[in-house]
């Protein structure tokens, strides 16, 4: 019994190096994956591939080429304009469409 008292069972001493490694892991495989992450994004930003600029009337030229009716040619026209962004909204405005023209009565 006096064994016992001098040196106590070390309780626990197998789970104190899990403290430990659980977190240091963590962080390592967060580490792994942005740098993974990162270099794909570089990849990606290399492989991409810049078309020449075209004018208005080249655009309106290949629209026309195309089968697309006059209202489709407008609203690429417009937002061709626009610089590529706009709304649904104002695209439905352009062509004097009502915000909500869904059937009821289908």
């Amino acid at each position: 019994m006096e064994s016992l008292l001098r040196h106590p069972p070390n309780k626990g001493s197998g789970v104190n190096w899990l403290i430990y490694l659980l977190p240091a892991l963590g962080l390592a495989s967060l580490g792994a994956g942005y740098s993974v992450l990162k270099r794909k994004g570089e990849k990606s930003k290399d492989e991409k591939v810049a078309l020449p600029p075209m004018t208005r009337e080249e655009y309106r030229r290949k629209l026309e080429e195309s089968d697309l009716n006059s209202d489709e040619i407008r609203v690429l026209l417009y937002i061709y304009d626009r610089g590529g962004r706009t709304t649904q909204a104002e695209v439905k405005k352009m062509l004097k469409h009502p915000q909500d023209d869904r059937m009821e009565d289908v």
